[in-house]
Parts: structure tokens; C-alpha cells; sequence
């Protein structure tokens, strides 16, 4: 990893008593018990976006994954996914129902991939594949994700460790 900082800075103003509102002091408060503020910000976006950013910064040519690394740090961030699905089950007493998971999957899909596609036209080099193309909606459903078992005396690859990605200080 590089010792280079990398400073990130962003200001949010909503309605202190809307929900958005009601999260952000939370977090800026830091009223939870375990983690500061930074980590659980940095710890639901890695869970969420890291997998996005990377294919994009593959696809931009500054990064260079094989698939199966790709793949491994798709798996890893959707089983953070599922324990904090756990998480809140348990916490709020919410039963897991199967028709319910993944039901408005197509729907988030379409938008991530609009999303992408703005990015791209966004981009000053259209040469590169836009990556609307290269993602289809059932790729971005954890249904369809296969998640392969590994043996837990097997060696992690050494450009990644899911355990620093999830885990680490900030």
C-alpha cells in the first residue's frame, strides 16, 4: 500500500430532523458504541462500492485485477452485505423471507447501471468499453453471485486481504 494520504472531504447539509439528517449526526456524533465515525463511513462504502470502483479503475487502465480477484472482492463485500443483513435482523427482530431479498434488485441494478453510463460519458476517452456494457442487471443481484468456498488454511493473495479491506484502521 502506498504511504501517500489520499484527502477526501465532502459537506452534506439536510433537514436535522429528516432521516437523512437523523443518520448523519449519528455517525458525526459518533454515538455507537464500537467504531468511530471514519470507520463505519469508510466500512459501508467499501462494503458497497469497492467492488464498482475497482472495475472502474480497470476499465480507465489504472488497475490491473485477474477476474478471480475481481471475483474475491465481489464475494467478500457481499458477505459484508449479508452480516449486516444478519445484523439488523436480529437486532430488530425482522424474519428473513426469501421472496422479499433481491426483489427490487433489476430495479437498483437499472440505476447503478445509469449511473455508470453517465460516469463514462462523463470521461474524457470514449475508446474504452463503457461499463453499462460490460455489467447486465443479474450481475449485480447477490442471488446470481455464486460465492465459492475456500479452505481456511489456504493462503490469501497477497495484493488483497478482505480481512485489512473490512477491518482495518483509520
Amino acid at each position: 500500500m502506498s504511504t501517500k494520504k489520499f484527502d477526501y472531504r465532502v459537506r452534506i447539509q439536510v433537514a436535522a430532523d429528516s432521516p437523512d439528517g437523523i443518520l448523519l449526526d449519528c455517525l458525526k456524533n459518533e454515538r455507537h458504541q464500537s467504531y468511530s465515525h471514519k470507520e463505519m463511513l469508510l466500512w459501508a462504502l467499501r462494503a458497497y462500492w469497492m467492488p464498482i470502483a475497482y472495475q472502474l479503475q480497470q476499465e480507465q487502465g489504472k488497475q490491473s485485477l485477474s477476474e478471480s480477484q475481481m471475483k474475491r472482492m465481489a464475494q467478500d463485500a457481499i458477505h459484508q452485505l449479508r452480516q449486516q443483513i444478519a445484523y439488523l435482523q436480529s437486532t430488530f427482530g425482522v424474519e428473513q423471507t426469501l421472496s422479499i431479498e433481491g426483489a427490487n434488485a433489476p430495479q437498483l441494478s437499472q440505476q447503478l447501471l445509469s449511473l455508470l453510463a453517465a460516469h463514462q460519458v462523463s470521461e474524457p476517452d470514449t475508446s474504452e468499453q463503457s461499463a453499462a456494457s460490460s455489467i447486465k442487471p443479474g450481475d449485480l443481484n447477490p442471488e446470481s453471485t455464486p460465492i465459492e468456498t475456500e479452505s481456511t488454511n489456504q493462503q490469501k493473495d497477497l495484493w488483497y486481504d478482505s480481512e485489512d479491506l473490512f477491518d482495518s484502521e483509520i
